[in-house]
């Protein structure tokens, strides 16, 4: 990433935004997987710290968070209900309960275990492990997940009716 900066002469230049902090382009590579390592290593830690709700949604309320608004609204669960509840199954070894109570925080526990060594690699090596993963055509990666979190809703509103219904 780049910013413009002006010289004495008022000539504008481009310039590496880490170099205005002073960090060098390895500094800043291995800054950025460290946080990204910590942000990962948190959420499994939490997700394993916390008690999955038996509700299927509602875990996210151990942080004293409210619970969501739009469940209490309509009774139905929002798209992304269930999510940190999946993710603490997952990380209690209980898969089967993790994709049954929210099919995407399951594969999104999943990314973030995969994804945890591959952060604390770039931040030991100073290199952009993730460079080609930008090549990717992210809009279409972007309506897939869309799709998959639709796909994750309309099986979360489903399974009870179907319970319901018996079927």
């Amino acid at each position: 990433m780049e910013s413009d900066s002006c010289d004495v002469t008022g000539q504008s230049r481009r310039r590496p935004i880490a170099s205005g902090f002073g960090l060098s382009r390895v500094t800043t590579i291995r800054l950025a997987y460290i946080s990204l390592a910590l942000g990962l290593a948190t959420a499994l830690l939490l997700s394993l710290w916390f008690t999955p709700d038996p509700r299927g949604l509602g875990t996210h309320e151990q942080l004293f968070l409210p619970p969501c608004n739009f469940y209490a609204m309509t009774g139905l669960p929002c798209p992304f209900c269930g999510m940190t509840t999946a993710f603490s199954h997952m990380t209690h070894g209980h898969v089967r309960e993790a994709f049954m109570t929210q099919p995407m925080g399951a594969i999104g526990c999943i990314l973030c275990v995969i994804l945890l060594p591959v952060a604390l690699s770039g931040a030991i090596s100073g290199k952009n492990v993730l460079q080609p993963i930008i090549k990717l055509p992210w809009e279409k990666v972007g309506w897939a997940v869309g799709f998959f979190i639709l796909l994750s809703w309309l099986f979360k509103i489903a399974t009870p009716l179907a319970a319901l219904l018996k079927i």
